[in-house]
């Protein structure tokens, strides 16, 4: 009994002196080794985050090198047995205006052109026309197209087209 008294009166100066410096080491290892760990996601970060920003100030930079123009094209269209449209569509980034389109005649295709000269034609947005296309028409034509820009300069597409 008189051992056993003396290592319970030890107790306190071996816990003081062995195990909360070992327990004291082990959190401080672990603090660390969590700090390290955010350090590292926190630079991972700020890699990223640069990444990101270069790259979104590079497509600032293509966006402002693109051209701003209108750019009309057409297809021809089958409806059904023997009725076609024509379909014109912006695919510029700004607005044409007085949109006028032909079909030369020694093709034999005929443009129905109630709807020109089209007064604006928005980016992205397209109307149809009529088209007549009969047993003596070639089976390869040219669309021309002509429009102009909000300052009223005059521009031209010519495109080949097939039924």
């Amino acid at each position: 009994m008189p051992e056993l008294m003396k290592y319970i009166r030890q107790f306190p100066y071996i816990l003081i002196t062995y195990v909360i410096p070992i327990v004291s080491f082990g959190f401080s290892v672990l603090a660390l080794y969590r700090a390290n760990k955010s350090r590292n996601t926190d630079n991972r970060i700020k890699e990223l985050e640069l990444y990101i920003k270069e790259h979104e100030a590079e497509k600032i930079k293509q966006i402002q090198n693109i051209p701003k123009r209108a750019k009309i094209e057409a297809k021809v269209i089958k409806i059904s047995t023997g009725e076609y449209r024509a379909k014109f569509w912006n695919s510029g980034n700004i607005t044409a205006y007085n949109i006028k389109a032909s079909i030369p005649k020694d093709s034999g295709v005929l443009l129905i052109d109630t709807k020109f000269p089209y007064e604006y034609l928005e980016p992205e947005d397209s109307f149809e026309e009529h088209v007549i296309i009969h047993s003596g028409s070639q089976p390869k034509f040219e669309i021309i197209i002509e429009w102009q820009d909000k300052e009223g300069k005059d521009y031209t597409n010519t495109q080949l087209r097939s039924i």
